[in-house]
């Protein structure tokens, strides 16, 4: 048989599928590079809490979460156990360490607004992005200028009433209805994290491996075990009124 009778339209078949899977494999060969390096980080961080070095470990975790955003296939990877360990280092930092967090945060948040308000997009669209910023701006001030934080002692009075100057500004530039969703969300979040609050029926070992390899807790939402409970109870109390109902 020779080249030429061969169909045109299955040489192109056979050349994209062998394209496609040169594509697939590359794929997977960068998932598995970049979970190297996610799982790295995290073994370092663990490593720098048992130093008792705090703040490394927190910057190492950040560092594994941003890397391990770049995953293309997910499904086989789960984050949970360094996100945990992740807020319960932060938890442990210094006030200056958390403030200088968050006051990086605060920067680079504002960076990205002023490039989103130089850029090429219409209209609407970068006042839309600028409205979302102002709202994240927001909440860090919210978080530094909370009195429980106690970072008042740490930046002095002159730069907190700066910062709270700055936040006012930030404030009047949101939206109404954003303003009302602010105030109301602690309200709302501490109402919704009891309704859905998670029992957790098999735990997994505290033990970090990689995070391809990571386990995921069973837990359970309380309002659904509430749920049944309740539909047991009243089957019962009514003598399986769903069934005997029935004439």
């Amino acid at each position: 048989m020779s080249f030429k009778r061969i169909p045109t339209f299955l040489i192109a078949f056979l050349f994209s599928f062998s394209l496609s899977t040169v594509s697939v494999g590359q794929e997977e060969l960068n998932d598995q590079q970049i979970i190297s390096n996610v799982d790295e980080k995290i073994h370092s961080a663990i490593k720098s809490l048992e130093q008792g070095n705090t703040k490394a470990a927190y910057l190492d975790l950040v560092l594994a979460e941003r890397i391990y955003e770049s995953i293309q296939d997910k499904s086989d990877c789960d984050f949970t156990m360094a996100a945990e360990l992740k807020k319960e280092t932060y938890s442990k930092l210094d006030k200056e360490d958390k403030y200088k967090i968050l006051t990086e945060k605060l920067a680079a948040e504002k960076i990205s607004k002023e490039k989103i308000a130089e850029s090429d997009e219409e209209e609407k669209e970068v006042n839309k992005f600028i409205a979302e910023k102002n709202i994240e701006l927001y909440k860090l001030y919210s978080e530094i200028l909370d009195p429980s934080k106690g970072f008042a002692e740490v930046v002095g009075e002159e730069e907190f009433a700066n910062l709270k100057s700055q936040s006012e500004t930030v404030y009047e530039s949101i939206s109404l209805d954003s303003r009302i969703e602010l105030q109301m969300k602690p309200l709302t979040k501490g109402i919704v994290g009891f309704i859905f609050s998670q029992v957790t029926i098999k735990g997994c070992s505290e033990e970090f491996t990689s995070v391809s390899q990571a386990c995921a807790p069973f837990k359970v939402p309380f309002v659904l075990i509430w749920l049944l409970a309740g539909a047991l109870f009243f089957t019962f109390y009514f003598k399986f009124i769903s069934i005997s109902g029935f004439k």
